[in-house]
């Protein structure tokens, strides 16, 4: 806690935090991004959860543009700033991925990078 005079004379006490927001990015004091991959992979999830609730019969051509337009811009807003450079936050976000190629019902029981390569 601070205690902050302004020019008229009156006090404002400000607190401490450890982690802010700031247009939509979550930023600590340590400067790690774990909560923002955190964050976004818990959008994007939450958005592919819609996505399979929403349709019965998922092929590779329908949910390819559902993905892009629908997954891709929470895992990938303000990437540019907050850019996940280690393991494990990468294998956060591949998460989603990985979640997402299951959707994919003709592909479902292929290994993961048998469905990557997929056409």
């Amino acid at each position: 806690m601070r205690n902050i005079t302004n020019h008229l004379g009156e006090t404002t006490v400000l607190s401490e935090t450890t982690c802010e927001k700031a247009l939509g990015v979550i930023i600590t004091s340590d400067l790690k991004w774990n909560k923002q991959c955190v964050s976004a992979s818990a959008r994007a999830k939450r958005a592919l959860g819609q996505i399979k609730s929403s349709f019965t019969y998922l092929s590779k051509e329908t949910i390819i543009p559902l993905y892009t337009a629908l997954v891709r811009p929470h895992l990938e807003y303000a990437v540019s700033s907050w850019s996940a450079h280690t393991k494990s936050n990468i294998k956060i976000l591949e998460r989603v991925q990985k979640r997402a190629a299951k959707l994919v019902k003709t592909i479902r029981d292929k290994p993961y990078e048998q469905r990557l390569r997929y056409e």
